[in-house]
């Protein structure tokens, strides 16, 4: 009893500490907007991006350059923040199982799609943006910097203003990749729909953390996979403190050793803030500006790849400062963050996601005795599937990332596997006639729509069951409050999310 007041008193403190620092830097951030606004004037107010322009488009002013000189339209990995149209491909039926299978049921796990950044982070970009905007294009005025009129204008016209301080809610383009997600499914496997729906109570299930842009995303979904209506008739059931949704938030080991351990960060990526790559970053950037820059490269960047998030067909004007040299860096060190947080630096990340591998070879086994759902979605916040994929072994490097420079061929990329709408299918096809002593099962992995190799199977086409088994048959065991060291029935609910965009908010400059 006494062991368990003690765990719940810990847990306590560092919250409150956690939110008295998040407090401290809000009153900060106010005092610097305060300031802001008594030496700024911002353009007028237009609509969310409004003064984005359209890659390829005609050229004006300098005619011997064209549109964003640096060439950095062309490049697509902005690791959590990627556009999920850049790296999606096509669900098909074919590339899942091979000929006379038949889909038997889906375990799907699905990442919210684009959201508005929470109140504090749009403050921060919002009015430490509008200043550097000022001394750019005065810059400019003056003769000096390397950028076109047409760069120019595209910064000079966006207007910091234009964020909204609503908060977290789904956009407009994560509705569209969440319905396009939805349609691409029903179009591969229609039969799964249509079964489904046929039975009584439906044998579809949704499942979706009880946020209200995860929930939108789930709505999205759904909406796509039943063609588009407007009308979503089936339930999703919002849940807390499920531990197939929010273990993250649920494990007092990862919340001890990772999510609350500011120390650990020092070690595991912010060295490479100073390495001589982000020297060269930090060159490069400031003689394109023409100005002197020793901070807001990481705000730079977290507008520039959130507005090309938003607006995928579009330039950001955010990206113009940057080559495609210098978002390579800056990718890198996005996934440093990420395999500190999710991957492999802490073996905590993948153990805490055991429930969700359990379910999926419990689930399939309900199939195989023709019980269970046709198909399971379930709807999650980010940093869930990587970990999932840490788990299996997947995307792992050798050796582990470094911190001193970039490894090009890294296999841990979080572009690929955990931006905006990423999913996670899981498949299990029935092969054969129904009568047949030859009946065989196969089970098959997408990432992102892409066929996903999984343990021990030869191809991405996937492979038997049994063999599936063998890569993951530990896998079927997990005591998950003995993982994560929580105290008997008292376990930990803390928003893991909060205490990483806390780190990212006190320490975005360098």
């Amino acid at each position: 009893m006494i062991c368990r007041v003690l765990c719940f008193l810990a847990v306590l403190v560092v919250i409150c500490l956690g939110v008295a620092s998040y407090m401290l830097y809000a009153l900060s951030l106010y005092a610097e907007i305060m300031m802001t606004e008594l030496h700024y004037h911002s353009p007028p107010i237009d609509d969310l991006g409004k003064n984005l322009s359209v890659p390829n488009s005609s050229t004006s002013g300098n005619a011997t350059r064209k549109r964003n000189a640096t060439g950095s339209d062309s490049y697509i990995h902005f690791g959590s923040f990627t556009p999920y149209s850049y790296v999606r491909g096509n669900f098909s039926a074919s590339n899942q199982a091979p000929r006379g299978c038949t889909l038997k049921q889906t375990y799907m796990i699905i990442q919210h799609g684009v959201v508005l950044p929470n109140l504090l982070t749009t403050m921060r970009v919002r009015y430490r943006l509008s200043s550097l905007q000022s001394r750019i294009v005065k810059a400019f005025d003056e003769g000096k910097g390397e950028l076109t009129h047409d760069e120019i204008n595209l910064l000079s016209t966006w207007s910091t203003h234009n964020l909204t301080l609503a908060g977290k809610t789904l956009t407009e383009e994560g509705e569209r990749d969440l319905i396009g997600l939805g349609k691409r499914f029903a179009a591969a496997f229609p039969y799964i729909i249509t079964e489904g729906q046929e039975k009584e109570n439906s044998s579809l299930e949704f499942f979706s953390a009880n946020y209200q842009y995860i929930v939108q995303s789930g709505t999205a979904f759904i909406s796509g996979l039943l063609g588009g209506t407007e009308e979503v008739p089936m339930v999703i059931k919002k849940q807390k403190k499920d531990v197939r949704l929010e273990f993250p938030d649920l494990c007092y080991k990862y919340m001890k050793t990772v999510a609350t351990n500011t120390s650990e960060r020092t070690v595991a990526y912010r060295p490479f803030k100073t390495s001589p790559e982000m020297m060269e970053v930090f060159d490069r950037v400031a003689t394109r500006l023409g100005i002197t820059l020793t901070t807001h490269i990481p705000t730079m960047y977290d507008m520039c790849r959130y507005l090309r998030a938003l607006h995928p067909n579009a330039t950001s004007p955010w990206c113009v400062p940057f080559t495609v040299e210098d978002l390579k860096v800056l990718e890198y060190m996005d996934d440093l963050k990420s395999y500190s947080r999710h991957g492999y630096r802490h073996p905590i990340n993948y153990e805490q996601a055991c429930p969700v591998l359990v379910e999926v070879i419990q689930s399939f086994r309900d199939t195989k005795s023709d019980k269970g759902p046709k198909a399971r979605f379930f709807f999650v916040k980010a940093g869930v599937i990587p970990k999932v994929l840490a788990y299996m072994g997947l995307f792992k490097d050798t050796p582990p990332l470094g911190i001193n420079a970039t490894v090009p061929d890294r296999l841990w990329r979080a572009s690929n596997f955990s931006g905006f709408a990423s999913n996670l299918g899981f498949f299990i096809f029935k092969c054969g006639s129904n009568n047949s002593s030859d009946t065989r099962w196969w089970v098959s992995a997408t990432i992102n729509e892409k066929p996903l190799l999984l343990p021990k199977c030869k191809t991405s086409l996937g492979c038997l069951w049994n063999t599936f088994l063998k890569g993951n048959i530990s896998q079927e065991v997990c005591n998950f409050d003995a993982v994560c060291e929580n105290r008997g029935s008292l376990g930990v609910y803390a928003r893991s999310r909060f205490w990483e965009q806390l780190d990212d908010l006190k320490n975005t400059e360098l």
